[in-house]
């Protein structure tokens, strides 16, 4: 039987005064160290390219609708959208990891340009998202702390779970949305971040609804911009939390996280850029989304790995995992 080599498990950050994005607790079984810097390679323009495609997707989409106005359509074209939408928020989150650039500068402007429309602020995002990789589903994790209420509780009923799900496409789940994004930047400030950084996003947010009156486009921003935001992103990025970590045993760290293996249209309205691949991720946040699928192969070559993961296909099968798993608490570091 083929066991996993140990590898010593190398930062994606090393910059003075930038916390480190390795799991703190006893590392699990490593793939070699020449490999996973094989896979950690960045490719500034796939970035790049894919930051224009899911732009020009969106551009797209809404110049269909315009022309072959239809109410159906509007609905497909929000749904589109909002998955596109998650598409850039996925890059945003690359280049919380730095996996965007080797250089540092244009790397944040990268993640930027994917995370600015959206309201988030980057810096903001790194230092919460850098917590929970540290200190994964423990006290110690902002994201889990924070999801410390009955809609994060498993397993649901068939009725609790469809009511979740339902107001969260028509928009009920979107104050959590709004409130994520303040919470981060309440954090960055009391993670002691400079004026600029604080200020950064609130000064982008303003100019863009600043150009958005100077335009007199408000119509057409709230329902090709805000509705998709507040619908059908908001519940993607629910189902995605849910897979991500909970109803999980959380017995060892090969199954505090869920991988998804996804059909053909999850990827392309739900998970797009191997995003549901999330345990890899978690193993290897230096490996950039697109060589995510080759890392998962390479992780499945090797028994333990194979044996000891949690690893579910298709997000309709993770819902069905809600309605019957416990989400237990993980044991503290």
């Amino acid at each position: 039987m083929m066991t996993l080599e140990i590898a010593e498990p190398a930062a994606t950050v090393e910059l003075p005064g930038v916390p480190s994005d390795v799991y703190v607790a006893e590392p699990p079984a490593r793939l070699p160290a020449e490999l996973i810097r094989e896979f950690s390679r960045i490719s500034t323009a796939r970035f790049v390219a894919h930051l224009l495609l899911e732009f020009g997707l969106i551009a797209g989409a809404i110049w269909l609708c315009e022309m072959f106005w239809h109410p159906a359509l509007y609905i497909l074209t929000v749904i589109w959208i909002g998955a596109r939408q998650h598409a850039l928020m996925i890059l945003m989150h690359d280049a919380a990891h730095y996996r965007a650039a080797n250089n540092r500068k244009l790397n944040d402007v990268l993640g930027l340009i994917a995370g600015t429309p959206l309201f988030i602020s980057l810096q903001a995002y790194r230092h919460e998202h850098f917590a929970h990789h540290r200190h994964v589903n423990t006290d110690d994790d902002p994201q889990w702390v924070d999801r410390d209420g009955p809609e994060w509780v498993f397993p649901k009923s068939r009725k609790g779970l469809a009511a979740l799900l339902i107001g969260d496409l028509f928009g009920l789940g979107s104050y959590a949305t709004v409130r994520y994004v303040l919470v981060l930047q309440k954090r960055l400030l009391e993670h002691g971040a400079s004026l600029w950084l604080i200020a950064l996003q609130p000064l982008l947010t303003i100019a863009i609804i600043t150009a958005v009156a100077v335009t007199g486009t408000w119509v057409p921003f709230a329902l090709y911009w805000v509705v998709p935001i507040a619908t059908w992103l908001t519940l993607i990025l629910r189902i995605r939390s849910i897979a991500e970590h909970y109803a999980l045993p959380h017995d060892r760290v090969l199954n505090f996280t869920r991988s998804v293996l996804p059909t053909f249209l999850e990827k392309l309205f739900i998970a797009p850029k191997s995003i549901a691949l999330h345990l890899e991720h978690h193993q290897y946040p230096s490996v950039p989304f697109f060589q995510l699928a080759s890392l998962h192969n390479a992780l499945m070559d090797q028994a333990d790995f194979r044996e000891q993961s949690h690893i579910t296909s298709g997000y309709s099968s993770v819902l069905r995992e809600c309605l019957k798993f416990t989400n237990t608490r993980p044991p503290q570091a």
